[in-house]
């Protein structure tokens, strides 16, 4: 056998035995004589070379057939995916226990208690779906309990209906799920009664006469939820069938009429001043002119009808549900 391959054999018989005996590098498990392999989460910094073993850890790398446990910032520690929590705790002896998980969402209760923690190598086992999960990134969303669906919490709607898109905002008028006749106020975070409703010691109570807060031109009636024009309007439908506010045809008081024109005649008649009237005389004239232009009005107005009223002509949004159904 030539010397040099001599040397060759002696130098790798060297290298064999140096790398033997050496710890394995930072995450890899030995396996074999001068083999290590790569624990989860690393990858080699030099693949392909026989010289380098340096390794590094890959925050968000897969674990081994878990599809929803991904390597967390920290090296060698694993978390479960947005939804998910650990499915069983390992036991020091060995066995292995299920996690009281929750099977129906409530929004009012706080996040389920199974853990959601990092967990090292020899913890992982398992994840399950679970509902009512606040998500990590995306704020006022929580896991619904159908899996990889979300749920905005109450008070929020989803901006968009996109793929992906979990950006919610607070969306005044949105009912409270928990509680009749509570809506979303314009105010984030806080909550109001239902146009028609106010507080009371027993919750909401409908309350006749209140006026609509949008609706200026509506008052409520004393059936509960059913919403009438003020007085001196009535509902109509105008051609393409949505509802109108219309003021009640004028019909003339003939009694108001004379009273008034009698008011009239009497207090313009006295109005007239003269240059010897005293102060109280003057103040009287002040008064009858008054008392005669109020009477005047009031004739006239009852003959004419007077002007429109502001509610006169105004139509309730298409989708208004809250207008008697026997509206023309």
């Amino acid at each position: 056998m030539p010397a040099r391959t001599n040397q060759r054999l002696a130098v790798s018989a060297a290298l064999l035995l140096l790398t033997s005996a050496c710890s394995p590098p930072s995450g890899t498990q030995k396996d074999g004589l001068v083999h290590w392999r790569l624990l989860p989460g690393y990858e080699w910094v030099n693949p392909g070379t026989i010289w380098s073993f340096e390794t590094r850890w890959v925050a968000g790398a897969a674990y081994p057939g878990q599809p929803n446990i991904h390597a967390a910032a920290q090296p060698d520690f694993w978390q479960p995916d947005p939804g998910y929590a650990w499915a069983r705790d390992a036991d020091p002896n060995g066995t292995t226990t299920t996690e009281t998980t929750p099977t129906t969402y409530d929004a009012m209760a706080p996040a389920p208690p199974p853990a959601t923690e990092l967990r090292q190598d020899g913890s992982v086992l398992d994840v399950i779906w679970t509902a009512g999960l606040e998500h990590p990134h995306w704020p006022h969303i929580r896991s619904d309990p159908t899996p990889n669906r979300w749920r905005a919490d109450k008070g929020y709607s989803f901006d968009s209906t996109a793929a992906g898109e979990l950006k919610v905002s607070w969306s005044p008028g949105t009912r409270d799920p928990d509680r009749a006749h509570i809506i979303a106020a314009a105010t984030e975070g806080q909550w109001e009664p239902e146009p028609g409703y106010q507080e009371s010691l027993f919750g909401p109570v409908w309350t006749a006469g209140t006026i609509h807060p949008r609706q200026a031109c509506l008052r409520a009636s004393s059936n509960e939820g059913v919403w009438l024009p003020l007085e001196g309007y009535h509902y109509e439908r105008n051609d393409v069938g949505r509802i109108v506010i219309t003021e009640n045809k004028h019909e003339t008081d003939w009694a108001k009429v004379f009273w008034g024109t009698v008011g009239a005649i009497i207090g313009l008649g006295n109005s007239q001043t003269h240059d010897d009237d005293s102060m109280v005389d003057r103040a009287g004239h002040a008064v009858a002119n008054e008392v005669g232009k109020a009477g005047l009005n009031a004739a006239a107005g009852e003959v004419f009808g007077g002007s429109p009223g502001s509610c006169a002509g105004v139509i309730l949004p298409a989708d208004w549900s809250a207008a008697p159904t026997a509206a023309p």
